[in-house]
């Protein structure tokens, strides 16, 4: 398990997102107050979803329209067919803080 600190909470308003460069690269997002954390790349074509639209708990790829569920990581529409994996996320002491190890690795599952 490795914690990254992303940022404070101030820095980041409901409706955005934010790129943490780990390996693979990670976004967090701001859904009303609460702070998730997926794959930054689209699983359709490699853009980050950090530079997508926010619509609640839906981010979309601006590449190709393709939309995921922020919470779940799950793909709501073509031409995405594959999941995102989803991470842990943490705030303590007003920072937003994200554990590296994906929780359920949905890319490799969607792929058997």
């Amino acid at each position: 398990m490795t914690i990254r600190a992303v940022c404070r909470i101030d820095e980041l308003e409901p409706g955005e997102a934010v790129r943490l460069d780990a390996d693979p690269p990670i976004a967090v997002f701001n859904v009303d107050g609460r702070y998730f954390a997926t794959d930054d790349t689209c699983t359709h074509e490699k853009f980050s979803l950090a530079d997508g639209f926010v619509d609640g708990d839906v981010v979309e790829c601006p590449l190709h329209m393709a939309r995921f569920c922020i919470s779940t990581g799950a793909a709501l529409c073509l031409p995405a067919t594959r999941a995102l994996r989803t991470y842990r996320v943490l705030v303590e002491d007003g920072t937003v803080m994200v554990d590296t190890a994906p929780v359920l690795d949905q890319v490799a599952s969607d792929d058997r």
